[in-house]
């Protein structure tokens, strides 16, 4: 089947760039990926046999009010359907907006989830505190959204959720009907991401450098674990990720909060060379984002045999086996206290990561491809 693939904007690497670019590769289908802005430069690489068309829409280079500016051209946005089957939108928020002027062909969608800023409760605290005009804007927006919304998703014949925790979100906001829906983990490449049972004195909080993956949180806890018994003097935090633009800021912040730690280092857009072997020699992966929609991080970290702390919210506690394959943590102190029957003890580390690594083998990204494919084979019949 043809297969026509549409996602806003391409140009950093993530994990929905991962759903979009894995799905084409491994897919027994003929994609084409339809998107307004697409970066090659700032992106994965290796997409060479990948056909990317760039709509190149002005209105989604400037960013600032996105959501407002999609809701106003993208329900008005047609796309070239004549010569696919199929339409299939991968969205976060925004996206699927696109589906109402392009209806001819089926509909199917990857949710990586509803807008947060309306549907995740957790997310919308966090983001307008201390925000009196973000919190206005969104209720003034709710209502209207909230309406085309709903329209847009009911025109989805199958919605392919990458974790409960998406789906909960999707079916409490009664968006669409729990019979469209199915439950579909993202991968890894489980041959490429390898474990060398290497276990340095690292820490590795590894992704995108932003507010929403609440990375001070991580910086803080990984300062009161110095304050324990010297025996953790040695042991270092490395923050690691891409830093887009409208996240320096930010980056900025998190730098100053730990200019006098020199334990606590940054590098900013590894190579995915370097990814791997950071992951490879860290001790543990910190995952601290805020109620994150599934959590790539988390099975990365799984694959390379490392245990892996995180948050008790959201996607990791689909992924994450507390006290078997690494830690789900509450609060602060439940985190230090993580990092610290880690650091003291290497045997339980150890055996942490080899579960980690056999519970990884499940999240390979030939499961994720084989249950789309399978789904499109059975619009054919």
């Amino acid at each position: 089947m043809k297969i026509a693939l549409f996602h806003l904007t391409i140009n950093i690497k993530s994990g929905k760039e991962a759903v979009i670019f894995e799905l084409a590769k491994r897919s027994r289908h003929n994609w084409t990926i339809f998107t307004s802005y697409y970066n090659k430069n700032t992106t994965f690489s290796n997409t060479e046999n990948i056909k990317i068309v760039e709509l190149k829409d002005e209105w989604v280079l400037n960013q600032k009010n996105i959501i407002a500016k999609s809701c106003l051209n993208l329900p008005f946005k047609k796309l070239p359907m004549d010569d696919f089957d199929v339409l299939f939108i991968v969205t976060g928020g925004i996206d699927h907006l696109v589906a109402y002027s392009n209806k001819s062909k089926p509909l199917v969608s990857v949710c990586l989830t509803p807008l947060r800023t309306i549907y995740d409760n957790k997310f919308r605290k966090v983001y307008t505190k201390n925000q009196p005009s973000k919190k206005l804007k969104i209720f003034l927006q709710t209502p209207f959204f909230k309406f085309i919304d709903h329209f847009a998703w009911n025109s989805f014949e199958h919605i392919f959720c990458i974790s409960h925790e998406v789906q909960s979100r999707l079916l409490k906001a009664k968006l669409v009907d729990k019979n469209k829906t199915e439950i579909i983990y993202p991968g890894i490449d489980i041959n490429e991401f390898k474990p060398n049972w290497n276990y340095n004195k690292t820490f590795l909080l590894p992704g995108r450098i932003m507010w929403t993956k609440n990375i001070e949180l991580g910086i803080e806890v990984f300062k009161n674990f110095q304050q324990q018994p010297p025996q953790f003097e040695d042991f270092e935090l490395v923050i690691a990720g891409m830093v887009d633009k409208d996240s320096r800021s930010y980056l900025n912040f998190l730098k100053e909060t730990s200019r006098d730690n020199k334990k606590i280092k940054f590098i900013e857009s590894p190579s995915d060379e370097q990814f791997k072997d950071l992951f490879k020699n860290c001790y543990g992966v910190i995952f601290t984002a805020i109620n994150e929609d599934f959590g790539i991080v988390p099975i990365e970290a799984m694959a390379f045999g490392k245990p892996i702390i995180c948050l008790n919210e959201g996607g990791p506690r689909e992924t994450v086996i507390h006290n078997q394959t690494g830690f789900l943590v509450n609060n602060k102190t439940e985190f230090v206290e993580a990092l610290i029957d880690l650091a003291g003890n290497n045997t339980k580390n150890q055996e942490l990561g080899k579960n980690a690594r056999e519970a990884s083998l499940k999240y390979d990204w030939k499961y994720f491809v084989q249950k789309i494919d399978d789904y499109l084979d059975s619009l054919e019949t």
